[in-house]
């Protein structure tokens, strides 16, 4: 393709350094070399997949191997489809270990992919000027799952971990619950974590 035609509505040849991981020349070509229509898979898979890690999150500290494996096949098969096929590959070895009742596998293998996933996440929301413009999926409220993770972090003086989590909760604008996300996001950048560890948090 032309240099000059390589831009349409945030997505660029150019932001392949910000999709790291997403080979956007081979997923240009499965969408037809249709810039807006694989802008709008690529915004759709990076808003829907960070509900399907959270329930993984909450599904692996049950120990529920059948719903892990469900979603995390979901994660694969989306994955493989926008071409980001490091991130597919992972979750079709965790999807291997969940159908086969590896809980220890899968636990071990767990945290490294939701890492690896958050990178992609936040480069593909970048490149397409997501975050710049605001454009975060809506959630009601934050995750609570994510802030009991949050509250063991603190506990065990994780400081990348507490900022790892708390990145996932500033990902979504919520219809209730910001004042509290605001409050956190300045107790994780003081490292009072013992704030965060102690009684009620800001409503």
């Amino acid at each position: 393709m032309e240099e000059g035609r390589g831009k349409e509505r945030g997505i660029t040849l150019r932001g392949e350094e910000g999709m790291e991981g997403v080979d956007i020349k081979k997923g240009m070509e499965r969408f037809g070399n249709n810039r807006h229509i694989y802008t709008e898979v690529l915004r759709s898979y990076a808003a829907n997949t960070r509900g399907l890690m959270n329930r993984l999150n909450e599904y692996l500290a049950a120990e529920k191997m059948r719903e892990y494996s469900v979603d995390i096949h979901g994660i694969k098969g989306s994955s493989y489809g926008v071409c980001a096929n490091e991130i597919g590959r992972l979750a079709e070895e965790l999807e291997g270990m969940s159908k086969a009742g590896n809980i220890e596998g899968v636990k071990s293998k767990h945290r490294s992919f939701g890492e690896k996933l958050e990178i992609l996440l936040c480069g593909i929301e970048k490149t397409l000027g997501m975050a710049e413009s605001g454009e975060k999926p809506e959630a009601e409220s934050p995750d609570p799952a994510l802030l009991e993770e949050l509250r063991e972090a603190c506990r065990g003086y994780e400081i990348g971990e507490a900022k790892r989590i708390m990145k996932q909760l500033e990902s979504f604008r919520y219809k209730s619950g910001e004042k509290m996300i605001a409050w956190l996001r300045g107790q994780v950048s003081e490292v009072n974590f013992e704030e965060i560890c102690g009684g009620s948090w800001v409503e």
